[in-house]
């Protein structure tokens, strides 16, 4: 199900990438049938709208919906003025041209379009609602609020060649959410809240499915807003879009241990591609809680209060092609559960700044922002021997780019973690953390250009099973007394196995040792050799014969 493509966009015929997925309409398509739907378009003004800027143009839009017109047209003009929200029950397309008169938005409402059938219809569904080319301004004097458009119980949302300002695009999200319907307080390890709200517990049939929100531009002007923000959906593309101070996220019910994010419940959020979107200034850039078959590709993350890019509780995904710059607390990152996340051909690079990055903001405080880490797991509960949380960093390039000091990787409990042939510049793997399974670190170069005021440690493992493999560790700054290049901690765990063979250092700078410590092994379970001028010591740890 993972798509294999690397950096770089390579475009079929019709203009989409060469990882667009199957399921997904056509661009082409999906331009060329606006264009025809603009050309038989009803024009609002037929029922009343003014756009002179001043008149509240709120009613003769709701008329216009109402109308039964499969297509409206907002033509140019000076300014089209809502102050209250309208509402779409059934298929229509909202239409503007090159340059369409822009929507005021005064409302107090969450949005100024609301998709939705009968509140109490739990099981419809709204079909083929399209927005394109259309303008929003939230009104002067108003502080950044609200949504373009909200969609609850949809099929076939398209979201394209929007522009916002002040006002996030798009928020979507399931009738049975509301009210006190789905709250993951009531549920546990062993209970499914969103089963308690209604959805199946063995199928997504009742999910939204089918959005495209793709070529929009949003600036929210403040820290932080929304690009689309993805609640019990599947099959959602969001592709091209730029979002400053705007994120883009998901939501597929709650992902912690007693909060229903048991490795057996459905994801809710599913089969999504999110790709070569900009995205700047928010707490998160591209990220979300218990998704499956999730492809984040190509996109640009900067300047984040939290994380880069993050799947917190979900599975099977793959982020790949990304830049990630200037992170608060983790370039790249997991939660909770996450089984079989694979982040490759990635560029994360961190400088420090990103610490005060809430401050300049004025948003609040998440975690403990460093700016320091280019990847980090939080498994929370979740290493218990299930294969709960299995990542693999493959082929990505990880850069401290701050004038002194080293970036970092921050463990915590894995199943599976594995490290292979990415470029660390200036940035360590330490990856010790208690109780975990499997660490794999190969075939990565590792290359220091700064020295550090206090020892490190550029590889480190404390896994039950350690292997280190075939790394090149080039030091060309020294580094202080007491560091290593590798250093292994048997942990007190029964049948630990650890390899370290065929690493090698290449800097000008004295080569670190390998240091091995921690509890008594059977010399059957700790191989080392083929480390080239690497030298070895062993500490507190008795090589018992088998």
């Amino acid at each position: 199900m993972l798509a294999a493509a690397g950096q770089g966009t390579v475009a079929q015929a019709d203009g989409a990438p060469v990882d667009w997925p199957e399921w997904a309409p056509g661009l082409s398509d999906h331009y060329r049938a606006v264009d025809a739907l603009a050309d038989r378009a009803r024009d609002i003004r037929e029922f009343g709208a003014v756009l002179d800027g001043v008149t509240d143009d709120t009613a003769a839009i709701q008329r216009a919906i109402l109308s039964g017109a499969d297509a409206l047209l907002i033509p140019t003009g000076k300014g089209l003025r809502m102050t209250g929200s309208v509402e779409i029950r059934s298929a229509v397309a909202i239409l503007g041209r090159e340059r369409p008169a822009p929507i005021i938005w005064e409302g107090r409402e969450r949005q100024a379009f609301l998709v939705q059938p009968d509140a109490d219809q739990l099981d419809d569904f709204v079909e083929n609602v399209l927005f394109d080319r259309i303008s929003i301004i939230r009104a002067d004097g108003l502080a950044p609020s609200g949504h373009l458009v909200s969609a609850r119980n949809f099929r076939n949302l398209r979201v394209t060649r929007c522009r916002t300002e002040r006002i996030s695009l798009c928020y979507m999200g399931h009738l049975r959410q509301l009210g006190d319907r789905y709250d993951r307080r009531r549920g546990s390890a062993e209970v499914d809240p969103a089963v308690l709200a209604g959805f199946a517990p063995d199928h997504d049939r009742d999910l939204n499915d089918h959005a495209l929100i793709a070529d929009n531009r949003v600036d929210y002007g403040e820290y932080s807003g929304d690009v689309a923000r993805i609640n019990f959906c599947k099959h959602v593309v969001v592709f091209r879009n730029r979002g400053t101070f705007a994120r883009i996220s998901w939501w597929g019910g709650g992902a912690r241990w007693a909060e229903g994010g048991n490795l057996r419940f459905l994801r809710r959020v599913r089969h999504c591609f999110i790709a070569e979107n900009i995205v700047t200034g928010s707490n998160g850039g591209v990220y979300g809680n218990n998704g499956q078959y999730i492809i984040v590709a190509r996109n640009v993350v900067q300047d984040m209060t939290d994380a880069g890019v993050d799947f917190e509780g979900c599975f099977d995904c793959a982020a790949y092609g990304n830049r990630v710059i200037n992170i608060g607390n983790f370039g790249l990152a997991t939660f909770y559960a996450a089984r079989n996340i694979v982040f490759h051909d990635n560029y994360v690079e961190q400088n420090g700044d990103a610490a005060t990055l809430h401050l300049r903001f004025g948003g609040g405080r998440i975690g403990n922002p460093k700016g320091i880490f280019v990847m980090g797991l939080r498994s929370s509960s979740f290493g218990r021997g299930d294969d709960g949380v299995s990542v693999t960093f493959r082929q990505n390039r990880f850069v401290w780019s701050g004038a002194a000091g080293q970036g970092r990787c921050l463990a915590s409990f894995f199943s599976s973690l594995v490290f292979e042939e990415n470029r660390f510049d200036n940035v360590t793997c330490d990856i010790r953390y208690r109780l975990t399974e499997h660490l794999t670190v190969s075939r990565n170069r590792f290359v220091f250009t700064l020295g550090s005021e206090e020892p490190v440690n550029i590889i480190g493992g404390s896994a039950e099973r350690v292997d280190v493999l075939d790394n090149v560790i080039e030091c060309r700054a020294r580094m202080p007394d007491d560091s290593t290049a590798i250093f292994r901690t048997i942990p007190m765990r029964e049948n630990s196995q650890t390899r370290i063979t065929g690493n090698r250092h290449a800097g000008a700078a004295g080569a670190l040792p390998i240091l091995v410590t921690g509890k008594p092994v059977e010399a059957s379970a700790l191989r080392i050799a083929g480390n080239g001028d690497l030298p070895v010591r062993v500490e507190n740890t008795i090589l018992r014969k088998s």
